[in-house]
């Protein structure tokens, strides 16, 4: 069973709040890994856990630079998959589910039992 993602309005929408800081540790600030701004050293300071996801056939980045920054990325744990298709190319029911599965692991505390 596959689930679908919601397309929320962009940065800078009006249905879109932005909050002032969105920093936390491992991730930087809203300026660090948005768009042009991308770099090794900014990538370097991301020490979380990453799932990192790009399009076989991207029309904005190029994959060389797709792949330098998964490369420049500091987390010890990275994983890179790829989809057929382009940027705005909706992912496949398998990769949504991956992805519910990667925040589900990281992000929710579970109870011991």
């Amino acid at each position: 069973m596959g689930c679908r993602a919601r397309r929320r309005p962009g940065p800078g929408h009006p249905d879109r709040p932005e909050p002032a800081d969105l920093r936390a540790p491992g991730i930087p600030g809203p300026a660090g890994l948005a768009g042009g701004s991308a770099n090794a050293a900014v990538a370097a300071d991301v020490t979380v856990p990453v799932r990192f996801v790009i399009a076989e056939d991207d029309e904005r980045i190029p994959r060389e630079r797709s792949l330098a920054l998964y490369d420049a990325l500091g987390s010890a744990e990275k994983t890179l998959h790829t989809h057929p298709g382009g940027h705005s190319d909706p992912l496949p029911d398998h990769e949504l589910d991956a992805q519910v599965a990667f925040l589900s692991r990281h992000l929710l505390t579970h109870p011991q039992g």
